[in-house]
């Protein structure tokens, strides 16, 4: 089952601490009509009604949403969970205005801690004698930080905000496996920030890798990999980074990795077309060609999906979460490719936040008193 939350839960995330919203007799009184329908697992209004509905696309309908559903409540079920998400996130997704308030900060954190609290690993659940994946408050968290990057950047005590609660927990037994990829989310932003306007490029938390949307994927500096052949002459880990970031205009620099133990590169068969049937593979070397031969070659980290027969148009966020210490993994900041072992992950994250800035040197300092020891830059190269 999931990780304990309670004392979050029960200070500073109580109900009784919920921010308050402002909103007309008329407007809570159709609220409360709307969640009383879902209640009774019937989607009503929130399905039915026209675009741009002066009750229901507001952050304050979404703020008593999460209030009455982000938990399971006593004698409630994922599945019953699962449909109230989806139908938010679907709202959502045509009426994105919803998540416009920053007062919202604490109820998208607070439904995430309940979800985090119940999650047992697999974001997915047994429907009768389907397994399902599952909506939830990760997906939320996901789309509203997207929503709120820039403003996050920009904004010192929000941010600090939002990177004290992500942080909180790492270092105890088992860790916060999926919060390390909301905080190199922010990590992303920032390096989108700092770029100069026609530099600013597509970070993995913009681009939503689905195939209705990359007909082909190619290396980029979001995505950095080499196109290759079977046939190919193995490369030592040096030389193989080297070819990657070279035709790219980037640097590297690796933490943590001894090279010279590293073995040589494996080249990776891949389907690179992004076609619902495999009709062309292809061979690279990548983040996955230092991984164990049995695991998956798919790139580790957050990638974007459609659940198959859903009429709803948005994209679920999958966050590996299995505790693998088979390679490295990939980051790219400042034109920089960043490489430490997926072993050392959210020491690697934790080190990410500082280099980008968005930790200055006492919390870094904070961070290694806590057990996460920096990780030594081994190798770097144009």
């Amino acid at each position: 089952m999931g990780v304990n939350n309670e004392v979050e839960l029960n200070s500073e995330f109580s109900l009784r601490n919920a921010p308050g919203f402002e909103g007309s007799k008329k407007q809570k009184a159709a609220t409360k009509r709307v969640l009383v329908e879902l209640k009774s697992g019937y989607g009503g209004t929130l399905v039915l009604t026209a675009a741009g509905d002066s009750t229901i696309d507001r952050p304050e309908f979404l703020a008593g949403f999460l209030r009455e559903f982000s938990a399971l409540e006593k004698g409630g079920s994922v599945a019953g969970y699962d449909y109230l998400f989806e139908r938010i996130l679907a709202r959502i997704s045509e009426y994105p205005a919803m998540l416009d308030n920053p007062k919202l900060d604490w109820d998208i954190w607070r439904s995430y801690l309940l979800y985090e609290s119940f999650w047992d690993g697999s974001g997915s659940y047994r429907n009768g004698d389907v397994i399902a994946g599952l909506d939830s408050a990760r997906d939320l968290l996901w789309a509203y930080l997207d929503r709120h990057g820039e403003a996050l950047i920009k904004n010192q005590p929000r941010r600090q905000w939002w990177i004290q609660h992500l942080t909180r927990g790492l270092e105890e037994p088992g860790g916060r496996p999926l919060r390390r990829w909301f905080l190199l989310q922010l990590c992303a932003f920032a390096d989108s920030q700092a770029a100069s306007e026609p530099e600013k490029r597509a970070h993995p938390s913009k681009e939503k890798r689905d195939a209705h949307q990359a007909p082909m994927r190619t290396p980029s500096e979001s995505d950095p990999f080499l196109v290759t052949s079977n046939d190919s002459k193995p490369m030592g880990f040096s030389e193989a980074l080297a070819a990657i970031t070279r035709p790219l205009g980037l640097q590297f620099s690796v933490w943590g990795v001894d090279p010279e133990t590293m073995p040589a590169a494996r080249t990776l068969k891949v389907q690179l077309e992004m076609a619902r049937w495999r009709v062309h593979e292809s061979y690279i070397i990548g983040q996955e060609s230092w991984s164990d031969e049995k695991e998956s070659p798919d790139d580790w980290g957050p990638h974007f999906y459609r659940v198959i027969g859903r009429r709803a148009g948005y994209a679920n966020v999958g966050m590996p979460w299995l505790p693998r210490k088979d390679g490295v993994y990939f980051f790219t900041f400042g034109k920089r490719l960043y490489v430490w072992p997926k072993a050392e992950m959210d020491a690697g994250v934790l080190q990410m936040l500082h280099v980008a800035g968005l930790v200055d040197d006492a919390a870094w300092r904070t961070f290694q008193a806590d057990g996460f020891t920096e990780l030594k830059a081994t190798v770097t190269g144009p």
